[in-house]
């Protein structure tokens, strides 16, 4: 019999293949409401979790087990402690056709900050997500969600930000119809509305793994802008002044910064954080029913989802 010429990567990924297979199905099987959603991952070099071990003044320069391992531990975490438990929404990190690891991509501008540093823009999320996408190649569900690990983000001039994560606003969808189509149930949004979706997130060393820092837990980062992703605001996710309809009650849903500005900063900007999506990300990871709501909503609409 004559052997494959990547057989011996083959048989490796088998078990990997297996893995992921099985968590997609039961992703879906464990609860009949639970939404899944593919996700493709990238590592911008300067990360420190790309720093080659076997020598500290180089770089991984390709994805590996223990690199993927890492950064699928991080979205299963979210999974676990944060979507799944609030909105029953799940994200499944895919594999890669070629060698079944995450990317490791260049840095596209090393003219302002430190390798691995990312402008937290819309112009530098695009551009890095569009280097995510052009790595993942074909391996990529088509438009779907992307999720970088950077080093740092910065300004354009170089200097570094307080966020801690970034993505897109869904500005198009909040300027339709007066932002009824947003915060308006039943919602009017489409498929067209959630393509070419990115998460954009600073180096977990750099939060601290265990919350050190200050900056939120790693897995909050991920999950709260997974929020904005699913187009929910800053806010505490409640209708502080009862101007809207609360769910299941078709009508207004008005509350936080994308659907009642003015409560927002009102009421939210004085209050604890009560919510994931709060401004200030820390360890909380509550999400309201009125997030919930929006969340399986536009979950729904993201490509690849298990859930058309």
């Amino acid at each position: 019999m004559i052997r494959p010429k990547n057989f011996p990567r083959l048989i490796l990924h088998i078990p990997i293949i297996i893995f992921l297979v099985s968590l997609f199905q039961n992703c879906k099987d464990a609860d009949p409401d639970r939404i899944a959603l593919p996700v493709c991952a990238c590592i911008v070099r300067g990360a420190s979790w790309t720093i080659d071990p076997n020598n500290t003044k180089d770089w991984i320069h390709t994805g590996n087990s223990k690199l993927t391992n890492d950064v699928n531990q991080l979205i299963y975490q979210t999974n676990d402690k944060v979507w799944i438990p609030g909105a029953d929404i799940a994200m499944v990190p895919q594999i890669a056709k070629d060698d079944g690891f995450i990317k490791v991509i260049d840095d596209p501008d090393l003219s302002v900050g430190k390798q691995g540093d990312i402008e937290a823009t819309q112009a530098g999320g695009a551009l890095i997500a569009g280097k995510c996408r052009e790595a993942w190649g074909n391996s990529l569900i088509q438009d779907g969600l992307v999720i970088i690990i950077a080093h740092n983000l910065i300004y354009n001039d170089g200097q570094v930000t307080m966020f801690s994560g970034y993505s897109d606003p869904p500005d198009l969808v909040l300027a339709r119809n007066q932002g009824k189509d947003l915060c308006s149930f039943p919602r009017n949004l489409t498929k067209d509305d959630l393509r070419g979706k990115y998460i954009l997130i600073e180096d977990p060393k750099l939060l601290g793994l265990n919350g050190e820092a200050g900056n939120g837990l790693p897995y909050v980062v991920l999950g709260h802008e997974f929020g904005h992703v699913l187009m929910l605001g800053h806010g505490d996710g409640l209708d502080n002044d009862g101007n809207g309809a609360l769910p299941p009650t078709n009508g207004p849903r008005l509350f936080d910064a994308y659907c009642d500005i003015n409560e927002y900063n009102t009421k939210d900007l004085q209050a604890n954080t009560v919510s994931l999506m709060d401004r200030t990300v820390g360890g909380v990871t509550t999400i309201t029913p009125l997030q919930r709501e929006c969340a399986r909503t536009v979950a729904a609409l993201l490509p690849g989802s298990n859930r058309p």
